[in-house]
């Protein structure tokens, strides 16, 4: 019958054929289910101290330790663990149903068990065996599993041979934790809930029309005008007629010639298929390490998502799924062997593929130079030891900006690809490419991808293949991308449909072509274009979450001090100083403090996006790495009472001499550290040390001066610096434009409170000292409070927050010090204490107003090098990055002056109106942490340093050197005394020998090269060997330089030393030359190239 087809309507049709919400009583939804069965008993586990991957024998057993429920019990509190033991009937449908799938030999089951409990659960069969996880979000996609004919015989329980039996573990938390939404905190009233509890009979055929229905509706509606929409509408109602005669059979073969003619040629010309872009299709399943939910629960996420994977690859042979983070892998490996065995048994066939080579995915803004490197270190070497390869690709899908420095990187662990898609997120600028050849600062590079679906987590829909194909950047330069399916951050990974959906969807006209792929396949793909893609250089910056670099202030805090304590305790034991030198014992302690400390920096832990939950974990962390150190050190920050001067020393672990003041118990006394050494206190308190000069005075009743030969500075009475005048660079020249004070702003963010600032946040700006609004309040004018330095105390009341205004009666009090110290006579240093920080949704910013004039672009430290920042906001690029991140400087330098913000673990900051300098200190997000920072002391410490300008970056005297006073500026804040632990002190000549000497070219050149980190390295023989890591700080050319070792135990001589990686591998064999001081030259590659990294791999034997 000839009868018009109008589009809407005939989609609609189709709509509400297979519609969950309308005519569910009579459409085709209501014939998928044929059968169900309820449980004949369900049990819950009293004790909730069963925290392990699975149940011991006794618990099993005891029947006393097991309570019958029924489907309502609701169960807490969150995130506590919870057992369930299932009895389930062999229902006389359910050995048919068996049966029918394996006679059809079909790969789709008929038996499904369904749980839903509002929470995430693993199963696991009476023996232990682990199932699958399920969970009740995705529109109830994920709550069922499918139990295969296999499975009939592992689940018999041991108590009735007519009954099935299942046992789950469920965490009281979902896929995205335990809040109303992922910018809240977790509901600490959350319950578990049993709502579905039975076996179902799904008719697979009932389920195939179902997905070939939703199909044909996504590719209708995606290419509407064009043959091919037109064809599938036609053919979904055609569908719709056949089922509702019961011709099912009819339906299938009407479906099937559908998707088989568009996997053909018959519906283009000739060659066209093959000219449509190729997507390689990778299953993916990112699971944060920690971010909603504490490290103790991605343990079980693993489980639960890839064991999800494992089952569905069983029965798609052609399936590819890709997983990073070594970390995750080594829980799983501990927690629950027997998945690990499996996903190394499929990682030899190139199926289930660990990529990315780090232990976790990190963030990159924050950590060291020496951090990232042992990410890469670690976690390649944990890919060698487990899967026989290293990884060639960095897969960091997910992290807030990406370092200039991580091509070269990238490049010293072998790797030479990069895959992410954050950058998608950015809220101004469109990035201009999604294929592209990466080059770092110091000219490294890597071919970068950014899938264009602009997701990890896709679903395989029409309509994200298409946008794939209309989003692409690079069209016409290359056919390859990359697609990466399945559920993420919270994990579950692909599911079925998925896969249904990617076989029918491999070559449908008018779409992109898609196949099962591997990061190698994308990326061969991509090197055969390399021609034809664009460049891009330097950092990728991500134009969102800026916040980051400043909320949770603590943990950035720790980090630092975790990561100086272990470049201390590597140097330490590297040459041989300490009695416990590298033995295996001390190097896997070593490596179990970094892991923690990696771990730690993943992307959103270290940014301060976590809930509060994580930072109880990461504070414990760091007590952990610094308790390690202590075994070889003493960390106190004052000398210890029971130790005697002469068991007592400093160490300077950077190449250049450094000024320290004692602690209290050792009368404030200044001495000097000669470069890398380990001085005995004792001996250095033999030196004549003249005490330092005062250098605060008051000039009249409101005006404080600090001042000694190289800087005066001027403080009025509400604590802002007005003047500060360098006296020995720049002939008198007034350093600022005004004032030095303490802002604030109200910091409320579009959507993602613990992630970012806003541009509009610089409208509400207001001063701490006079306030118009009564928020800020001086509480004590400017005092002298010792001879070097001068404090003045504020209140600030806290944004109100709530209806019952309880936040906005909280007050800050702020303690302000400005200070010349003798240790740095070259810098005005501010410490600015907050006891406590109580200001909801406030920013706390430090604003440094600088007199240098013309300057464009600031420079900004990274990770072994530095970046150009903007100074202006010429371009829609320079003012979307109003906030930005710098390491130990930010510097703002005219050709033979400059000024230099110099700080300790202050990471946010900005150069606004071309040379005012704002430092962010302290916010206050209530969300997913509501107490970030929030009730806690700080200590933020910061400084300003007049210098040379450009030319004079690196001056080769240490005091005038910007490099080193910011390399030297974390240790002079935290001096710590190291108790010796020697079996014969008098043996070791400690007291002003340089254990290493670093010799550049010439004196009066530019002395830019820095020794960052000596290490100890594992051997397999009776050697000694260390890594040195160098890197070029300025953007410099080095002709050649060399380094000098001295070892302080008797009869040690150098044997070798080679350029080596992150791998800590023998690369290129170095020059050896006896020096007539008794120390061995060692020759280093020349030239050293601007921002290069090196590492040098040194033996030495007794």
């Amino acid at each position: 019958q000839d009868v018009h087809k109008h589009w809407r309507t005939t989609y609609e049709r189709i709509e509400k054929f297979i519609s969950p919400l309308y005519f569910c009583d009579s459409n085709l939804l209501s014939r998928q289910t044929s059968n169900r069965a309820a449980a004949l008993s369900i049990q819950h586990l009293k004790s909730q101290e069963f925290l392990g991957s699975w149940l011991d024998k006794k618990t099993l057993t005891t029947e006393s330790l097991w309570e019958d429920i029924d489907l309502g019990f609701k169960f807490g509190p969150v995130w506590s663990i919870h057992w369930f033991r299932v009895q389930l009937p062999k229902a006389d449908w359910l050995n048919e149903a068996f049966a029918a799938s394996k006679k059809s030999g079909s790969i789709n089951s008929e038996v499904h068990f369904q749980w839903n409990s509002d929470t995430e659960a693993l199963i696991f069969s009476p023996t232990g065996r682990i199932i699958q996880g399920v969970t009740s979000l995705h529109d109830g996609t994920r709550e069922t599993a499918e139990l295969s004919p296999d499975d009939q015989n592992d689940l018999q329980s041991p108590f009735n041979e007519s009954q099935l039996m299942l046992y789950l573990q469920c965490s009281v938390s979902e896929l995205f934790g335990a809040g109303p939404s992922c910018v809240r905190p977790p509901d600490p009233k959350r319950q578990g809930n049993l709502s579905k509890c039975q076996l179902i009979r799904r008719d697979p055929i009932i389920s195939r029309l179902i997905q070939d229905l939703h199909l044909l509706m996504e590719i209708a509606k995606e290419l509407k005008e064009t043959d091919q929409g037109h064809r599938a509408l036609y053919c979904g109602n055609s569908i719709v007629n056949l089922c509702l005669q019961c011709r099912y059979d009819d339906a299938i073969k009407l479906a099937d010639e559908f998707f088989k003619a568009s996997r053909g040629t018959t519906m283009e010309p000739a060659g066209t298929s093959k000219d449509r872009m190729l997507l390689h299709a990778m299953g993916h399943c990112h699971i944060d390490t920690a971010w909603l939910w504490d490290y103790a629960e991605t343990r079980r996420k693993t489980a639960r998502s890839w064991s999800s994977t494992l089952r569905l690859m069983r029965k798609h042979p052609k399936m590819t799924f890709v997983v990073s983070q070594a970390q995750q892998l080594d829980w799983l490996k501990t927690d629950y062997p027997n998945l690990f065995s499996e996903i190394v048994s499929l990682a030899k066939q190139d199926r289930f593929l660990p990529v990315g080579g780090c232990w976790v995915e990190m963030d990159t803004n924050l950590p060291c130079c020496e951090s990232l490197l042992r990410q890469f270190h670690y976690g390649q070497k944990f890919f060698q030891r487990h899967f026989g390869r290293k990884c060639p690709e960095f897969w960091l899908p997910d992290t807030f900006g990406y370092s200039g420095q991580l091509p070269q990187l990238m490049r010293h662990a072998g790797m030479s690809w990069f895959l992410t898609q954050k950058l998608s997120w950015s809220l101004v600028n469109k990035f201009p490419h999604h294929s592209f050849v990466w080059r770092g600062i110091d000219g490294s590079e890597v071919l970068a991808h950014f899938p264009p679906g602009d997701s990890y987590n896709m679903q395989v829909l029409p309509s994200e293949l298409a946008f794939s194909a209309s989003n692409h950047r690079d069209k016409g330069r290359t056919q390859h991308a990359g697609f990466l399916y399945g559920h993420g951050d919270g994990g579950q990974g692909p599911g079925p449909d998925m896969l249904d959906r990617l076989e029918r969807l491999s070559d449908c006209p008018g779409l992109p072509r898609l196949s099962h792929g591997t990061p190698r396949t994308l990326f061969t793909g991509l090197e055969s274009d390399r021609a034809n893609l664009h460049s891009w250089t330097g950092e990728l910056y991500l134009e969102l979450h800026n916040g980051t670099y400043t909320t949770h202030r603590s943990i950035k805090l720790g980090n630092f001090r975790c990561e100086s304590a272990l470049r201390v305790v590597e140097f330490l034991l590297a040459l041989g100083v300490l009695d416990e030198t590298a033995t295996v014992e001390s190097l896997d302690s070593l490596d179990t403090a970094w892991h923690l400390l990696l771990l730690n920096q993943f992307h959103d832990v270290l940014p301060g996006s976590s809930i509060g939950r994580v930072y109880a974990d990461s504070a414990r962390h760091y007590n952990q790495i610094l308790s390690v150190c202590s075994r070889f050190r003493s960390m106190d920050e004052v000398s210890t009472p029971a130790a005697s001067v002469s068991e007592l020393a400093l160490v300077n672990p950077t190449q250049w001499s450094m000024s320290l003041t004692l602690p209290e118990d050792h009368g404030r006394r200044l001495v000097s550290l000669p470069p890398l050494s380990v001085c005995r206190l004792d001996q250095l308190l033999l030196k004549e040390a003249t005490p330092p000069e005062p250098t605060a005075k008051l000039l009249d009743s409101k005006v404080v001066v600090l001042e000694n030969e190289h800087l005066k500075a001027e403080i009025d009475s509400f604590g802002r610096v007005v003047s500060l005048i360098s006296k020995s660079i720049g002939a008198g020249r007034e350093c600022l434009l005004a004032p030095v004070q303490l802002t604030y702003y109200h910091d409320m963010p579009l959507f993602w409170d613990a992630w970012d600032i806003m541009d509009y946040s610089w409208e509400t700006r207001a001063t701490v000292a006079e306030d118009a609004t009564g928020k800020g309040r001086l509480i004590e004018p400017c005092r002298i409070d010792s001879p070097h330095s001068c404090k003045t105390v504020y209140e600030l009341t806290s944004y109100p927050t709530s209806s019952d205004a309880t936040d906005s009666n909280l007050v800050s009090r702020i303690e302000h010090q400005v200070a010349l110290l003798p240790e740095r006579p070259h810098c005005l240093t501010f410490c600015t204490r907050v006891t406590p920080w109580r200001a909801a949704h406030t920013l706390l910013r430090v604003e440094l107003p600088c007199n240098v004039r013309g300057v464009t672009r600031a420079n900004a430290e990274i990770q072994a090098g530095r970046v150009d920042r903007p100074t202006r906001g010429n371009t829609s690029w320079d003012w979307a990055a109003h906030e930005h991140c710098s390491h130990r400087y930010l510097d703002l330098s005219e050709a033979n002056f400059g000024l230099a913000t110099i700080k300790q673990a202050i990471y946010g900051g900005s150069v606004r109106d071309g040379s005012v300098v704002n430092l962010s200190l302290l916010r206050s997000p209530r969300g997913p942490d509501a107490e970030a920072d929030f009730n806690s002391e700080h200590c933020l410490r910061y400084a300003l340093m007049p210098h040379q300008g450009l030319a004079g970056l690196t001056d080769s005297s240490s005091c005038r050197s910007l490099v080193a006073t910011a390399c030297q500026f974390g240790y002079q804040s935290d001096v710590e005394l190291t108790r010796l632990r020697l079996t014969d002190r008098t043996a070791v000549p400690l007291t002003t020998s340089p254990l290493v000497t670093f010799e550049q070219p010439a004196p009066g050149s530019s002395q830019s090269v820095v020794l960052d980190w000596i290490k100890p390295v594992r051997s397999v023989d009776q050697s000694k060997w260390f890594l040195v890591r160098l890197y070029e700080s300025v953007g410099g050319f080095v002709p050649n330089c060399c380094l000098r070792i001295y070892l302080p135990r008797t009869g040690g001589r150098l044997t070798a030393a080679f350029e080596s990686n992150a791998l800590e591998e023998q690369l290129r064999p170095l020059k050896l030359q006896s020096a007539a001081d008794g120390g061995v030259a060692v020759e280093l590659p020349a030239p050293i190239a601007a921002y290069q990294v090196l590492s040098v791999l040194i033996c030495w034997t007794l």
